[in-house]
């Protein structure tokens, strides 16, 4: 059967229309309501020194220094692969 485009919508569908309409605004307004909780870092709102901010620090570090490392990995392949290909050309 061809799909003309004028097949009615199911009712499944219109209902999930309908309780997306009253469950996306209640889940918007419960994540602005409760933000004030989940801004408050312990660098912006309290001391910079103590242990948490500590560990935050450390493991953006250590993340980072993670993604350099698999990033050069990648690069040092990738020049693995331009120098073998041209000794083959050779």
């Amino acid at each position: 059967m061809k799909a003309t485009g004028t097949e009615p919508i199911p009712a499944s569908h219109e209902l999930q229309t309908r309780v997306w309409r009253l469950v996306l605004p209640a889940l918007l307004a419960t994540f602005l309501l409760s933000a004030e909780h989940a801004a408050a870092c312990p660098v912006c709102f309290g001391d910079p020194d103590s242990d948490m901010a500590q560990g935050a620090m450390w493991g953006i570090l250590v993340l980072g220094i993670v993604v350099y490392g698999v990033l050069m990995g990648m690069v040092g392949i990738g020049v693995t692969w331009f120098i073998r290909a041209r000794k083959l050309g050779e």
